[in-house]
């Protein structure tokens, strides 16, 4: 991922920043060559990556509605089975009960 575009820009905000262990962690394994440029680099890497995980969780949450739908679909075709399931054999019992 090409990110000297953005490290060449003027660094004009001095900000201080206190995180846990687990993200100063995060931060160091990063690629760069001090905790600004890691810190820099990581906030860059996630937002190009924003866009592409955006769009993959909106094909999941379609798939998902689209096998919500065909479960649904095949509930009903199993609560109909179930019914007329439950008719032939009353209708079986009915004529048992009919013979002579």
């Amino acid at each position: 991922m090409q990110l000297k575009a953005f490290t060449d820009e003027k660094k004009c905000h001095m900000k201080s920043v206190r995180m846990t262990p687990t993200v100063f962690s995060y931060v160091e394994k990063h690629q760069g060559d001090g905790f600004n440029d890691k810190f820099q680099n990581l906030i860059i890497f996630c937002m190009k990556a924003l866009p592409d995980l955006e769009k993959k969780i909106k094909e999941r949450e379609k798939y998902l509605s689209e096998l919500n739908a065909t479960i649904s679909k095949n509930q009903n075709i199993s609560n109909n089975l179930r019914s007329i399931s439950y008719y032939i054999d009353n209708a079986l019992n009915a004529a048992k009960n009919m013979k002579l």
